[in-house]
């Protein structure tokens, strides 16, 4: 099966490639990160038709319902202020399907699964992962379950947090570099099977 995957970023893309072979060890991947999800919004459509017109049997679209910058939108003068306007999952789900109707693609050929809130609630689901990836061979950290997670509309500040907590030398996360890392360290996907959304991309991929 060749699978053409959208995202936005190159931390989802690595790891959404990673969780996609572990469910489907047969997958080719042709996959696009467009930067940002807006860009994703808008371009979802001419992307899927250059993945589909490059032999993907299928399309995958995935976003972050709440942005990384949700909350903390620049003020023209320079202060920063949290945004009023919370994201609709509804509205994406209809630009997305708008610009798959603008470059004539199939939508049977395609699914959505957008995140609550983003990529982080997957990575702070497994305790035991986070608690592998922040322990050294001196130093035995034990991550505690995250409470009220599913509501949580930060959960990369959250990983954040803990990273400075319980990281050596002031160790900060970095999507780029430890998404992945946190992913690989997971013994199954168990935990991962908890979250509603995985249980969506799961299943897509299994059909």
């Amino acid at each position: 099966m060749k699978l053409g995957l959208i995202v936005e970023g190159l931390p989802d893309l690595n790891v959404l490639e990673y969780l996609a072979g572990q469910i489907r060890p047969d997958i080719v991947f042709e996959s696009r990160a467009l930067g940002n999800k807006p860009t994703l919004l808008a371009n979802s459509g001419f992307t899927a038709n250059q993945l589909l017109n490059l032999g993907c049997h299928q399309i995958a679209i995935v976003w972050d319902l709440y942005p990384a910058t949700w909350g903390a939108g620049e003020h023209p003068m320079g202060r920063r202020e949290r945004s009023r306007k919370s994201p609709c999952r509804k509205k994406d789900r209809e630009q997305i399907f708008a610009s798959l109707q603008q470059f004539n693609v199939d939508p049977n050929r395609v699914f959505l699964v957008c995140i609550d809130a983003m990529l982080e609630t997957w990575l702070l689901r497994d305790t035991q992962a986070l608690s592998c990836c922040l322990s050294t061979r001196t130093r035995k950290v034990n991550v505690k379950s995250i409470s009220r997670l599913g509501r949580e509309k930060r959960p990369k500040a959250v990983l954040r947090r803990l990273y400075k907590r319980e990281g050596i030398g002031n160790r900060q996360y970095s999507d780029v570099a430890d998404a992945i890392k946190i992913v690989r360290a997971m013994r199954d996907l168990t935990a991962l099977r908890k979250d509603e959304n995985f249980r969506r991309f799961e299943n897509k991929l299994s059909d």
